[in-house]
């Protein structure tokens, strides 16, 4: 096991002092992070809370996605850990809707996690859209793990993945985004 280590230096009455700080690393992640993404349209059943999924992964170093359906981040060593994402919500109906999203640990949803988002009605032949994204942060032990939920009152909302699209030229749009990233082990 290497050690990362931390100097701070001081001046202390006319004397100058140096602290050493160590910190272990665990399986070379100091700073473990992941980022990951599902490149298939998301849907749920009317008023079930269901878990974004990931299938994709795009950066890893210690963070891995796992769960029977890809819906669980789990992180490698204790700490406060900073979960960002984007949703790309589509609505098929003639009515807007709102959908609610909130983070879990281990199972259990975070007080105070939930937003609602209105996702605008299908006009014109053109499903209304709206692009969910925020933060938290969340304290995690050892192989826990984190998930995000989002329940729709109507089946014509979903996550929705669009190919690459020409004239302009512009990469595909993923139905979720997440990246996950250490930020403290306190």
């Amino acid at each position: 096991m290497s050690e990362l280590t931390e100097y701070q230096f001081a001046q202390l009455t006319n004397q100058s002092e140096c602290y050493i700080h160590t910190h272990p690393r665990v399986d070379n992640h100091t700073f473990p992070h992941g980022a990951f993404s599902d490149l298939i349209s998301q849907t749920a059943a009317i008023n079930t809370a269901t878990p974004m999924r990931f299938r994709t992964t795009d950066v890893a170093d210690g963070v891995r996605v796992g769960g029977t359906n890809s819906t669980r981040l789990i992180v490698p060593k204790s700490g406060v850990y900073n979960i960002q994402f984007s949703a790309q919500l589509s609505n098929a109906d003639s009515n807007e809707h709102d959908i609610d999203i909130w983070f879990s640990t281990n199972g259990t949803s975070l007080d105070n996690s939930n937003t609602s988002v209105t996702v605008l009605k299908k006009q014109a032949g053109v499903n209304g859209h709206a692009v969910a994204a925020w933060n938290i942060f969340a304290k995690l032990n050892k192989q826990e793990y984190a998930e995000i939920y989002w329940s729709t009152p109507n089946a014509s909302v979903f996550l929705e993945y669009a190919a690459a699209k020409t004239s302009p030229v512009r990469p595909a749009i993923p139905s979720v985004i997440v990246t996950v990233s250490f930020v403290s082990d306190r």
